[in-house]
């Protein structure tokens, strides 16, 4: 038994054929290259694998991907319409692992980080506009609070306006005519001198 082990790109798009007896195959090319003598030489071995795996391979792999594969070899021969017998030979994938994808296969989209992934967008302006909204909706309310406080504990009891009241009747019945002004001093009377105030 002849193993092999590549590592190299996927040449094409691999594609499933369905063969006579309903099965499905799967071929594909793996290409990796050297340097001979100053020169780029580049090697193609061709893998295959049938049913299921090759349901699965074809739907996950792509073109231009590096694939790391293994398999056992197989010689096959035909005859040509000219009569020439030919042969080939390929691989019966035994185990493979999927590497990177080409670069052109994961387009960046515009707005993002550069890794693929999309920036957040947030308003400063709005968080600060809420904010100084929600500052003042609490400044007039605590305002208006204090106010309604304020009224509350400066206003006097019943019972005190009405002791005042009391208090007043009496300093007007000992004082007569004090706090009260006639049309004719014009409330001056208790002043010796009113040319100061005219």
């Amino acid at each position: 038994m002849i193993v092999i082990n590549v590592h190299g790109r996927l040449a094409h798009q691999p594609e499933l054929k369905i063969l006579g007896n309903g099965g499905a195959v799967c071929e594909f090319r793996l290409l990796s290259s050297r340097f001979a003598k100053g020169e780029e030489v580049t090697e193609a071995v061709t893998f295959f694998c049938f049913d299921g795996e090759a349901e699965k391979f074809c739907e996950t792999a792509e073109k231009g991907q590096l694939i790391s594969a293994s398999g056992t070899q197989e010689t096959s021969s035909y005859t040509d319409a000219a009569g020439v017998k030919k042969s080939f030979t390929k691989y019966r994938m035994t185990w493979h692992a999927k590497g990177a994808r080409p670069r052109s296969s994961h387009p960046v989209a515009q707005g993002s980080d550069g890794t693929g992934s999309q920036r957040p967008t947030s308003d400063r302006y709005g968080a600060g506009r809420q904010a100084a909204g929600n500052t003042r909706m609490n400044g007039a309310g605590a305002s208006r609070s204090g106010f309604a406080q304020g009224q509350q504990s400066t206003r006097p009891p019943q019972q005190g306006r009405d002791e005042g009241a009391s208090h007043s009747q009496e300093r007007r019945a000992s004082h007569p005519g004090a706090g009260e002004s006639s049309s004719g001093n014009d409330g001056f009377a208790d002043f010796d001198d009113v040319t100061g105030f005219v």
